[in-house]
């Protein structure tokens, strides 16, 4: 009887693995995917939410801001 669970379960582990042991979908979805915009100042890219927008330009932190020669 033992015999029997243990083979059954190493048959289901097998199967899982043999589909790359992703039955269950990702927790990473596209949602969480964010644009990168380029730093008028000093041209590094940095995420949509981490952005400083002043005057219609976008800067990745407050000394590129006020470095800007605008």
């Amino acid at each position: 009887m033992w015999l029997k669970v243990i083979i059954f379960g190493l048959m289901l582990f097998g199967i899982y693995k043999f589909f790359g042991g992703k039955l269950l979908p990702s927790k990473t979805s596209q949602k969480d995917v964010q644009n990168m915009i380029e730093c008028d100042t000093c041209g590094a890219f940095v995420s949509e939410n981490d952005l400083i927008r002043f005057n219609g330009k976008h800067y990745c932190s407050k000394e590129c801001k006020n470095n800007s020669k605008a």
